[in-house]
């Protein structure tokens, strides 16, 4: 089951998408940030997604509340013109 949900509202969330074989209870959730950073999630239980997306106003604060406090996020990709000084560009497949 693949879930892919554009946020216009958010201030600092751009896209997320979930994947999630359908026989598993846990999946992998991709963030895209506003500014293209992408972090990746790995074994995101569907409950803490479906919070997630329940709040219709924005994602960002439960955002902050189900996903960042609770999963180790992976960065994937870093936006080179939004790199830090000293930074090298980074794409990371995984």
């Amino acid at each position: 089951m693949l879930i892919d949900i554009k946020s216009d509202e958010s201030s600092s969330l751009k896209q997320i998408i979930y994947n999630r074989p359908i026989n598993n209870i846990t999946g992998q959730l991709i963030v895209v940030f506003k500014n293209n950073d992408v972090y990746k999630y790995e074994k995101v239980h569907l409950k803490d997604f479906l919070q997630l997306i329940s709040n219709t106003v924005s994602i960002g604060a439960p955002f902050s509340n189900c996903i960042k406090n609770k999963y180790t996020g992976i960065k994937v990709y870093r936006n080179k013109n939004n790199k830090q000084q000293g930074e090298n560009n980074e794409n990371i497949n995984g």
